[in-house]
């Protein structure tokens, strides 16, 4: 039997989800979606709302320099049988002049698994939403560098989508690097 803390959790008003706000039903709706995807095995999902420390903090200002601050960040854990599959983090990023949602998916070794747009709100620039773009993360980790239009291929008449996006994950796999330690122990 599958359990779903997620959706209850995040149902929650002014749970803090990467940026000020709450996920809409519908990307609850996909980000489930896309858990059930690719933890098909998973039995148990659970929502970490995981507040960071001051030293926490520090470190990902060295590391990131400007580094979009947040007090805390909405960490999703599939598990089966006790054992980490992987962590799911629901984020945002500005594109031209609209947010774009997207979830990414790593495994416990923090590599990536997948990546997908959530919701994509600008009404140009849509290609980062292809699925031959987003594989371009598949096993990157938080020792890879991300650099839009280098490491990662920029996309004609989506370059400040592709560039957000990139820059997103990239900033996403440090933190998940740094906060990693402190997840693990809250699982148990």
């Amino acid at each position: 039997m599958k359990t779903f803390i997620l959706l209850a959790s995040v149902l929650l008003p002014g749970i803090n989800i990467a940026i000020a706000g709450t996920l809409s039903e519908r990307e609850i709706y996909l980000s489930a979606t896309l858990l059930e995807r690719v933890f098909p095995l998973a039995d148990n999902t659970r929502a970490i709302s995981h507040s960071f420390s001051a030293e926490e903090k520090n470190q990902m200002m060295n590391t990131l320099g400007s580094f979009r601050l947040r007090d805390s960040l909405l960490v999703i854990a599939s598990s089966k049988q006790g054992t980490l599959l992987g962590f799911a983090v629901v984020d945002h990023v500005r594109g031209k002049d609209q947010p774009i949602t997207y979830c990414i998916v790593v495994d416990p070794s923090l590599h990536v698994m997948t990546t997908e747009i959530l919701v994509y709100r600008e009404s140009y620039g849509g290609e980062v939403q292809r699925r031959s773009w987003l594989d371009q993360f598949i096993g990157k980790s938080p020792d890879d560098q991300l650099r839009p239009g280098r490491d990662i291929k920029n996309i004609t008449g989506a370059t400040i989508s592709a560039r957000s996006v990139t820059l997103g994950v990239a900033q996403i796999l440090t933190v998940l690097r740094i906060v990693e330690p402190r997840l693990l122990r809250e699982l148990q």
